[in-house]
This record gives structure tokens, C-alpha cells and sequence, in this order.
């Protein structure tokens, strides 16, 4: 006789959003489905689930049955699900839902810490990247649809660059975060924390500022949307319309610009322009600490992931600052 269901996930999944967690709630999702329906094979839910219940769903993470496409979860993913799961019980917990932890004891596979292997723009890189960006707003004609278009995906991606906030903080910016004036912009929540305002670049407010007074009325054509970067037809650009952006602009940037010879052999994404922007600060000389503050990282060791300190640099200050008889 199977368990009764439990709608404990749906539940968690709505307070994720409310928090202003959406991209974090939708990944909760699916990991949650998959580790119900794994539970209903033992004829258990939630509530009723206890250790040894999940010392089997930590080996079956393990197997190519817990991947969508049979070929296996990495450890890295089998840690986040673990910790999804691990989250949700102590949100069951808080609410005097469970009574004991079956996560207690459970502990993910162990992982190497490594420097993020993500590719980016070097600085030339993110320039070209630019007046390629910035070339389909001067070969378009002033006014048209397409001009408004491409003036947007230039201001976006100049504050992707030069902010680095991540791919559903872009998408979700409201007109009000910016403030012109001061060249600030108001990060108010970013993965369930709270944020704070930023500095922004001249240059991206200069981009930013144009697209507002010339291209936004033109995509909005009258209607009144809060959100920064709009669509044609949709109240605001998604998520998968800033990646496929991203990828043309890659390929446009690789063609007109062949000199750049490692370029074509870069995979640059949404996620890679955050990179991009924490490596471009470092290199020019902002404190590590600072760029911390910049990305909203809980922690330095995550930023220092981003931003590896060449050995080359620690023997230039080791030479120079160290204590010498």
C-alpha cells in the first residue's frame, strides 16, 4: 500500500518565490520531483521518509537513472540535490512538519575545490564585444523596431559587463533600480539575500540612459511595464532570449573580428559575462575584497574562484611587502 501524498513540495516551492527566489524555486522543483517520486518506489513521502530512506536516495543520485538523459549526475550536481533536499527539511522542520532530520548524517560526495573553469572576455575581447553589439544600432534605421532592438541588447549587455549581475538579475531589473544621476544601481534581493546599490560605469550609464529616452518607448509602443529591458511583444526579455543573444553576439563578435584568434574557441554565456566583469576589475587593480562586494558573493573564497591571483603577482608583492632582515 503506497504512502499518502504529500503537497509539502509544492508548498516549499511557492515560499522559495516569495522570497524573490524564482530561478532557486524552479530548480528546487525538479530536484524535489525527482526525490518524491524516488520515494514513492519505497512507498513513503516526505514526512514519513527517514535515514535510511535517504542514505538509498544518495546512492541512487549515483546511478544514470537520477539524470534526465541516463548518463549520470555529476558529484558537484549530486551535492546540490543533497542540498536541496537538505534545505527542504529544515524548512519542513521550522514549520513543526517533520520531527526529525533523515538528512542528519548524510553527507554529500566529496568534490575537489578548483578554480571556476569558465571562459570570459579579456579586455580587448569585451570591447570588441561591444562595438560589435553597438554595429547593429548604426547600420539600423533610427526609429525602427529593430534599432530600438538592438540599442536594448547593447545596453544590456553593457550592464552585464560592467555590474556583473547574474542572468535573472538583469532580466528582472525594474526602471527604478537605476538612478542616472548618480550612476547607481539598486540591487534590492539576489539569491534570496538582501542587496545593496552599486556603483555602475559611465559608459554603461551613457548606453544605459540612450536606450531609456530613444528605444524603450519605441519596443514598448504605449504600454507601461516596469521592467528596464522589455521585448517586443513580452513585458520584459527572458531568460532564454538573453542567452540566444549572447550567442549570436559571440558569433558576430568571432566573425568581424578575426584577429582575436581565441575568441571562437571561448563558450561565452550569460554567466560568463558575470566572470568577464569580475576579471576585468581585478586585472585593473580593484581589491579582491571589493569585487566581492560588487558581485554580492556571501563569501570571498566564491569570488577568489573567479578571480585567481597569478602566481606571478604573489611573488611581485611577497618581493615587495614581505619583511625582509
Amino acid at each position: 500500500m503506497s504512502a499518502p501524498a504529500s503537497n509539502h513540495p509544492d508548498e516549499y516551492v511557492t515560499f522559495l518565490h516569495s522570497q524573490d527566489r524564482g530561478p532557486t524555486a524552479r530548480l528546487v522543483q525538479r530536484v524535489l520531483t525527482v526525490f518524491v517520486a524516488f520515494l514513492t518506489t519505497r512507498a513513503k513521502v516526505v514526512t514519513t521518509a527517514d535515514a535510511e530512506d535517504l542514505r538509498a536516495y544518495r546512492l541512487f543520485l549515483t546511478t544514470p537513472e537520477a539524470s534526465a538523459d541516463g548518463r549520470g549526475l555529476a558529484r558537484s550536481t549530486q551535492g546540490t540535490h543533497l542540498a536541496m533536499v537538505r534545505s527542504f527539511y529544515r524548512w519542513l522542520r521550522r514549520r513543526h512538519l517533520v520531527i526529525g532530520d533523515p538528512c542528519k548524517g548524510i553527507k554529500p560526495p566529496r568534490t575537489t575545490s578548483h578554480t571556476v573553469r569558465k571562459d570570459y572576455l579579456d579586455q580587448q575581447e569585451a570591447q570588441a564585444f561591444l562595438d560589435t553589439t553597438a554595429g547593429f544600432v548604426e547600420t539600423a534605421t533610427p526609429g525602427s523596431m529593430p534599432w530600438a532592438a538592438a540599442l536594448r541588447d547593447l545596453a544590456l549587455v553593457a550592464v552585464a559587463i560592467a555590474t556583473g549581475r547574474r542572468r535573472a538579475g538583469l532580466c528582472g531589473l525594474h526602471v527604478t533600480d537605476l538612478d542616472l544621476e548618480r550612476g547607481e544601481l539598486r540591487v534590492e534581493r539576489e539569491k534570496g539575500r538582501p542587496g545593496r546599490v552599486l556603483p555602475m560605469a559611465s559608459w554603461a550609464v551613457a548606453i544605459t540612459a540612450a536606450y531609456l529616452r530613444q528605444a524603450r518607448p519605441v519596443l514598448l509602443r504605449g504600454r507601461e511595464v516596469p521592467w528596464l529591458f522589455v521585448g517586443r511583444v513580452s513585458d520584459r526579455i527572458g531568460h532564454e532570449t538573453y542567452a540566444a543573444l549572447i550567442q549570436r553576439l559571440h558569433a558576430a563578435t568571432c566573425a568581424s573580428n578575426p584577429d582575436l584568434r581565441g575568441l571562437p574557441h571561448k563558450r561565452i554565456t550569460t554567466h560568463c559575462l558575470r566572470v568577464s566583469c569580475a576579471r576585468l576589475l581585478f586585472s585593473n587593480g580593484c581589491p579582491i575584497r571589493s569585487v566581492n562586494e560588487i558581485l554580492l558573493h556571501s563569501n570571498l573564497s566564491t569570488t577568489a574562484r573567479y578571480t585567481p591571483i597569478p602566481v606571478e603577482e604573489l611573488r611581485r608583492v611577497l618581493a615587495t611587502s614581505h619583511p625582509r632582515a
